[in-house]
C-alpha cells in the first residue's frame, strides 16, 4: 500500500489535475472534499472521456501530424484540451423521463477549467486497513479498476494499486 497518497479536492481543475499527474508521474488519485473525506476517484481516462465529447476523438481518428498529434492517446487530448482545439459534441434529446447527462453539471466553456467532481468517479469503491490482500485483488479482478483508496473513519490513509500488488507478489511479501 502506498500510505499517504496524493489526493485532489472536488473542486481542483481538470488543467490542475493533468498537471499534477504529469509531475508525480501517477494516472490517478482520490478525490476529497473539505472535510479530507472521500468522495470519489479520477483517473486518466475521466480527463480524456469525461471532458471532451469530440466527436473525431470518439472515433479514435486524427489527422494531426504535429506534435501534439504525434503523443500518445492521453497527452495527445490533453494538449488539444490546453489549445482549445476540443468542441463538445451536441447532446442528444433526452428519450421520455430522463435528462440530459450533464444537466446537473454546469460545464464551463475551457474543459481545462472543469472541476474534477464532475468527472469523478463516485461513490469510489473503497477499502478499511484491515481489509485482506485477497480481498482487494477480488474487487479490483471483478470491476476492472486499479486503485483502491484504503480508508480509516472515512479519511484516505493509503491506496493499493494493482502495480503495488505486482510489486509485493515480486518481492515475496504475498503469494499468488
Amino acid at each position: 500500500m502506498t500510505r499517504s497518497p496524493i489526493t485532489v479536492d472536488e473542486q481542483t481543475t481538470v488543467g490542475q489535475l493533468c498537471d499534477l499527474l504529469q509531475e508525480k508521474n501517477i494516472n490517478g488519485a482520490p478525490v476529497v472534499d473539505r472535510q479530507g473525506r472521500l468522495v470519489g476517484v479520477v483517473t486518466q481516462e475521466d480527463i480524456i472521456y469525461g471532458t471532451m465529447g469530440h466527436p473525431m476523438f470518439a472515433a479514435g481518428g486524427s489527422s494531426d501530424t504535429s506534435p501534439a498529434g504525434r503523443q500518445r492517446g492521453g497527452k495527445r487530448v490533453v494538449a488539444m484540451l490546453r489549445e482549445g482545439r476540443l468542441r463538445p459534441a451536441p447532446s442528444p434529446p433526452p428519450r421520455a423521463g430522463e435528462k440530459p447527462f450533464w444537466s446537473d453539471v454546469h460545464r464551463p466553456p475551457d474543459p481545462m477549467e472543469t472541476p474534477v467532481s464532475a468527472i469523478m468517479t463516485s461513490p469510489a469503491i473503497s477499502a478499511d486497513e484491515e481489509t485482506p490482500v485477497s480481498d482487494l485483488c477480488r474487487i479490483m479482478w471483478n470491476l476492472r479498476i486499479h486503485r483502491i483508496p484504503i480508508l480509516r473513519r472515512g479519511r484516505v490513509t493509503g491506496l493499493v494499486s494493482s502495480m503495488d500488488l505486482c510489486r509485493a507478489i515480486l518481492d515475496g511479501k504475498i503469494r499468488a
